[in-house]
């Protein structure tokens, strides 16, 4: 039917355009660590189980997938720390 109104359903939401170069940035709740890196990232989701309320005294905690290579810290690199467990192969930053 010629002229046929699109529903609200129907419609197709617009993508956000990220301009080249974009960059988002996240910190620590005390505010020592900043990091930043490009947009698009792969996912993002909000973390507000338990266990992410307990280890970050915050109600939730964004977790972000990209690459690492994209990867800056901003501020306070020297207050990072690592720890290798070496038999599940695994480094954990803190």
């Amino acid at each position: 039917m010629a002229g046929k109104i699109k529903t609200e359903a129907a419609r197709k939401p617009k993508k956000p355009k990220m301009r080249a170069g974009a960059s988002i940035s996240g910190a620590c709740l005390c505010g020592a660590v900043e990091v930043e890196t490009e947009v698009p990232v792969f996912w993002a989701w909000h973390d507000h189980s338990a266990v992410t309320r307990r280890a970050h005294g915050a109600a939730y905690a964004t977790y972000v997938g990209c690459w690492k290579s994209k990867v800056r810290v901003v501020k306070g690199q020297a207050t990072i720390a690592s720890y290798v467990d070496a038999e599940r192969k695994q480094v954990r930053c803190f």
